[in-house]
């Protein structure tokens, strides 16, 4: 969970809801964030605050970015949550191997979590890798930047999953479709 920034908020709390805050993976912090009134009520407004963490001191503040971090990480029950997420997608509901679940699921979590009516249309494996098909209506840079980050960690994850069971892959060329499998997987075809 590094690198983190934390910061003071510039109107003492009134649009992001604590005298601090603290964000992940950045190497500036959006100038709406700390910008005029209209802008910092807009950003704190867009659903940012989802994956920001804010309290009354810099200690609150990350604490409350680990728990929404955490959060944004928990799938519980895998079986229920892929009914849900095929019920969200567009005419192909079909989706690749078991093994990827766990990604897609995280994946889709963490966009739910920025903008919770974005729209899945298609989620499949091509050329042994996760692609991820998806639109928002956002109109804030921050949660499109952070919506396309979350995705291509998920694209990028899949290139050494187990697309079968989950374990840990390699891309095989060897057979008639590229495909990333383990060597159990690979060896049982």
């Amino acid at each position: 969970m590094y690198p983190v920034v934390i910061r003071q908020s510039r109107y003492s709390g009134v649009y992001e809801g604590g005298r601090w805050f603290a964000m992940l993976n950045t190497d500036n912090v959006p100038e709406d964030a700390i910008g005029d009134d209209m802008d910092c009520m807009v950003f704190w407004s867009s659903g940012i605050e989802n994956i920001i963490g804010v309290g009354d001191d810099p200690n609150e503040a990350f604490a409350d970015l680990r728990r929404k971090y955490e959060d944004m990480n928990y799938i519980g029950d895998e079986t229920q949550a892929i009914e849900k997420l095929r019920a969200k997608m567009g005419e192909d509901k079909t989706l690749p191997g078991p093994g990827w679940n766990h990604i897609i699921l995280r994946c889709d979590r963490r966009l739910t979590m920025l903008d919770s009516e974005y729209e899945i249309f298609q989620i499949k494996e091509k050329f042994g890798a996760l692609r991820y098909y998806y639109k928002t209506n956002s109109k804030y840079r921050a949660v499109v930047e952070a919506m396309a980050k979350y995705v291509d960690e998920a694209e990028i994850e899949s290139m050494y999953t187990c697309e079968e069971c989950g374990e840990r892959g390699s891309l095989r060329r060897e057979i008639v479709y590229r495909k990333t499998l383990c060597e159990s997987c690979h060896a049982s075809r």
